[in-house]
């Protein structure tokens, strides 16, 4: 067993003479994990840290921390999904800049400072990573970027950079952890960051192998665990249906959440919770980013219900038609137009347009062409389709605003 493998039995020892066994039972397993041969499996160790029922009465109950109130928990994995080019990533980034200065977070609650870890499997450090959080005014000296380790050529025995993976460099993260003072981890994306040797998308090998680990990880450090993910393509009545890998992954985590871009304004995106096991289910809220400018979020006003509504049951090609043709209106448009404003196929664009006016969600004035549904104004109205006037200003911590 590894070091960390026996720093961790140890903890769970530790655990289990205090009587908190479910806790022991699982840094025991990742104890295990830690130290197996590839493709070994774990064996059950609840019997070597004692194993047996608890009494209700003597468990104390422990509140929740939370880095982001009532949004990201400290000491638990939380996912964030969303379809490719909704602003996962500058979301993101934009909660790491926040947590490195101790910003206001983007409802206006309290943030906490403290180190910030970032695994980045897909965009580079040098050409983006590290552009973006310039910009966004982070304080990089809390941030550390943990895309690539050193590692033991096998063959050769030198030293050679490899990509982050995991369950194998659990140690690695849980070290850096240590080193800074680290409070928020951000994976991104999952299938960039799991290992070749486990599935994602099987239920036993995602929990097991994957989930559990991170968890347990969490527990102990305090850390929040973000862990950002791809929707699947095709459309789903619901948006945790739709998240990638397996369907146990939203299962085993207590907070999940959506950035979908606003069907409404092509410029905006709106961040979504879609799942809270932990407190009432949170407001959802706005973002949009300019070129070299930080997020802007919206304050003051959270998306109407409806507008969130169309946003989870839109793919991201009916979502660019619905504000293509928005932005158009009311000149109509016909099919051809519109594959070439979006670089889609024509079939699939005839496909979906075709379907949206059975819904309801444009309208065709006449054979072929196509066009957005007029919107009559209303007083009561608390976000308009697009149309809306925003003032901007800069927040005290850096950060702009955008507030209706």
């Amino acid at each position: 067993m590894s070091e960390y493998g026996l720093e961790l039995a140890e903890r769970s020892e530790e655990l289990a003479s205090q009587g908190k066994h479910e806790q022991a039972s699982e840094v025991m397993h990742l104890a295990e994990l830690s130290g197996l041969p590839d493709g070994e499996e774990s064996q059950d160790t609840t019997a070597r840290v004692g194993g047996g029922g608890k009494i209700l009465a003597d468990i104390k109950v422990q509140k929740t921390e939370w880095l982001w109130e009532n949004y990201i928990p400290r000491g638990k994995v939380t996912m964030i999904y969303g379809e490719r080019g909704s602003r996962k990533s500058t979301l993101s980034a934009d909660l790491a800049s926040r947590v490195s200065m101790g910003s206001l977070m983007p409802d206006g609650s309290q943030g906490i400072r403290g180190g910030v870890i970032l695994v980045s499997a897909e965009e580079d450090t040098a050409e983006t990573v590290k552009p973006r959080l310039d910009c966004f005014g982070a304080d990089q000296s809390r941030i550390s970027i943990l895309s690539d380790v050193e590692r033991e050529a096998q063959e050769y025995g030198d030293i050679i950079e490899s990509p982050f993976k995991l369950p194998e460099d659990l140690g690695i993260l849980q070290a850096e952890i240590k080193r800074i003072n680290a409070i928020l981890v951000i994976l991104d994306p999952l299938h960039g960051i799991a290992s070749g040797k486990i599935s994602i998308y099987r239920d036993q090998s995602a929990r097991e192998k994957f989930l559990v680990p991170l968890q347990v990880l969490a527990r102990n450090t305090g850390a929040a665990v973000v862990i950002v993910g791809h929707f699947v393509k095709g459309n789903k009545k619901n948006l945790l249906d739709a998240a990638g890998g397996s369907g146990g992954i939203v299962n085993f985590v207590r907070v999940v959440h959506a950035v979908l871009q606003d069907p409404a304004n092509a410029d905006r995106s709106l961040f979504l919770n879609i799942k809270n096991n932990l407190v009432p289910m949170q407001r959802s809220l706005a973002f949009r980013r300019k070129l070299d400018s930080p997020v802007e979020w919206v304050h003051g006003e959270k998306p109407s219900y409806a507008q969130s509504q169309v946003a989870q049951k839109l793919s991201l090609a009916r979502q660019n038609i619905l504000a293509l043709l928005s932005r158009e209106a009311p000149r109509t448009m016909n099919s051809s137009e519109i594959s070439n404003a979006l670089e889609l196929e024509n079939p699939n664009v005839r496909y979906h347009l075709s379907d949206m006016c059975k819904l309801g969600m444009i309208t065709s004035p006449s054979r072929g062409m196509y066009a957005a549904i007029e919107q009559k104004s209303s007083q009561n109205s608390n976000v308009s389709q697009g149309t809306q006037q925003t003032q901007e200003l800069v927040s005290s911590n850096g950060h702009a605003a955008a507030v209706l």
